[in-house]
């Protein structure tokens, strides 16, 4: 049986019992009996690298010239524009899409109160 503080690779680790705003989101794995140590921005860029390599080919609709014409085509998207930093952006926007729903929907609700 494993030490109940023990870094694992594994899913089923338990939780380090450091504070949880000492926590790591990508905890290293070795030498990090507490969670604390995070992994270099290298390793999981790396990782994610490797990730994107194997996924299928991303079809998008593409507008070349041909011929002196504009037309539309379906091209592989630019695997090289998928990195970690990205996804902050698509984060942020649903975060925000959400934010301005729950918003919209309060003022309503804050409009039908006052008229009663």
């Amino acid at each position: 049986m494993r030490p109940p503080h023990s870094s694992s690779s594994s899913n089923n680790a338990p939780a380090p019992a450091s504070p949880t705003d000492k926590l790591k989101l990508f905890p290293a794995t070795l030498a990090n009996l507490h969670g604390t140590k995070a992994t270099t921005y290298e390793w999981v860029s790396a990782q994610h690298r490797a990730w994107v390599k194997g996924l299928p080919d991303f079809l998008v609709p593409t507008v070349i010239v041909e011929d002196g014409k504009r037309v539309t085509t379906m091209l592989p998207f630019d695997k090289n524009k998928i990195y970690p930093y990205a996804y902050r952006h698509t984060a942020a926007r649903r975060t925000m899409v959400i934010l301005l729903d729950y918003l919209d929907r309060l003022t309503l609700v804050l409009r039908f109160w006052r008229r009663r």
